[in-house]
């Protein structure tokens, strides 16, 4: 009961909750929202400052802790909220800071969002998938690609291009051995996801 109290009392915040971004306060936003099954949450922080990101369901529980009292420098972030396991509904995202100064907000996980999320396209082709310096993206069907975003597996946004091609090349030069996720969207609003390994 009392979870659910602060998830009600959170939800009525949400009115203050700012858009777009602002050069004088902590901000928070999402996009898409309603989301298939990610999202990917920006936020502004003013100073250098100690933040914590939380993520409810509408049980007002913690279902995601992006960063825990962790020291974030001034300026804009972001990082991919994989809800792709969790049912469909409202969820809460707050940003807390030192202060315990709050931004909160309410994103709705949908499967009518309006966008096909694919985890394991067959039209979309990486190469070379380990890549040691850079790699291709194609689609077998010559769909334009609109959008490419690259990710930590935790969720952290590295990468962000945009094209008007079939046909591209993402440099990973600079990246660490790892795994990431790849995200291409199309101009048919189509959206693919892929693992990729840097090495």
């Amino acid at each position: 009961m009392k979870k659910l109290k602060i998830f009600a009392l959170l939800t009525m915040l949400c009115s203050s909750t700012i858009s777009g971004f602002s050069t004088n306060a902590d901000s928070l936003r999402c996009s898409p929202n309603p989301f298939v099954a990610n999202t990917t949450i920006s936020y502004y922080t003013a100073t250098r400052d100690t933040l914590t990101i939380n993520i409810y369901n509408r049980w007002g529980t913690i279902i995601y802790q992006p960063f825990i009292d962790s020291i974030i420098n001034q300026g804009s972030y972001s990082f991919m909220f994989f809800g792709g396991s969790y049912p469909d509904g409202v969820y809460l995202v707050q940003l807390k800071n030192k202060s315990v100064n709050l931004r909160v907000m309410n994103i709705t996980k949908s499967a009518n969002a309006g966008i096909l999320q694919l985890k394991n396209p067959v039209d979309l082709r990486i190469y070379p998938n380990p890549a040691n310096t850079s790699f291709e993206i194609t689609t077998n069907n010559e769909q334009i690609i609109k959008k490419v975003e690259l990710y930590t597996i935790e969720g952290i946004l590295l990468i962000q291009q945009t094209f008007s091609e079939s046909k591209i090349k993402i440099n990973t030069s600079l990246l660490p051995t790892g795994m990431y996720v790849i995200e291409v969207q199309t101009k048919e609003k189509r959206m693919f996801q892929k693992l990729i390994i840097s090495h």
